[in-house]
Order: C-alpha cells, then structure tokens, then sequence
C-alpha cells in the first residue's frame, strides 16, 4: 500500500456494507490510515479486513522509493542534516552513513525518516539527489 499514499482508492471491506472511497495517508505493518472522501474522517483499516482495493490515480510504475532521512539535535542547537536514500525501508546503517563524520555527534542526537520525496520523474531524483545531504554539521563543542 506504500506506493499508494496521498492517492485515492476505492476500498472493499469485510463488515462494510459498501465501498468507499478515502485518500491513503500511511501504511503500518497491520493498518492502512486513510481519510474519507467526504467526511475527511481518518480512519485505520486492518489490512487482514480489505477484500480488494482499486487505485482511482494512476501510480506510475517508473516510481522510485527515495526516503528522506535526518538526525537533529535541539539541545545543541543543530538544525539538522538531512539525507536522501533510494529503497523501500531504512536501517542503522542508513542512519551510519551520514551521521558518522559529524564531529558533535552525542548519544541525545534524533534521528528517523521524513518520509518518501514524490513528484517528479523517479529516473530523475534518483540521478540528483540519491545519497545527497543537505544542511552543515554544527562546531564540535569543547569539552
């Protein structure tokens, strides 16, 4: 359901007694998050509870998973670095990757996913902008 996220489908669900329509806003291991058509209500649907789903947009099948990924640390007043990876997930050593070289690195720093980049051609982003960072490493503080 990932590749369907702030896209429109039309679902069927077992002890619904008709189909409906709602706008997909996340997708959780065991649960679909959507809003309403009309109502705008969120809701979460077991994904074990839909009989069937149509997309009502076209999802283009040149589509790449590029995933924002950032570490931040508010207490030092560093803004962040943010980091751009091409795959359907993230691990540690994502995480590794970019936040190594950073000389004020400390055990409070945050770190996680923005989510996924869409809009533009997959082809393209992933020629820009797969493993570019953005954003400066602070001073490292004295100790």
């Amino acid at each position: 359901m990932k590749k369907y996220i702030g896209k429109m489908v039309e679902f069927v669900v077992d002890g619904f007694p008709m189909p409906f329509r709602a706008k997909v806003v996340g997708d959780l291991k065991d649960r679909v998050l959507v809003l309403g058509e009309k109502d705008k209500f969120p809701r979460h649907i077991v994904k074990s509870k839909v009989c069937s789903f149509m997309p009502l947009e076209a999802v283009p099948d040149d589509s790449v998973n590029l995933l924002v990924l950032y570490c931040e640390n508010s207490s030092i007043k560093c803004d962040g670095v943010q980091c751009v990876k091409e795959g359907e997930g993230f691990n540690q050593s994502d995480f590794a990757m970019f936040m190594s070289p950073c000389p004020a690195r400390r055990g409070t720093c945050r770190c996680g996913s923005k989510g996924e980049l869409r809009g533009v051609d997959g082809k393209l982003l992933t020629k820009m902008f797969a493993g570019t960072m953005f954003g400066d490493y602070p001073e490292k503080e004295s100790e």
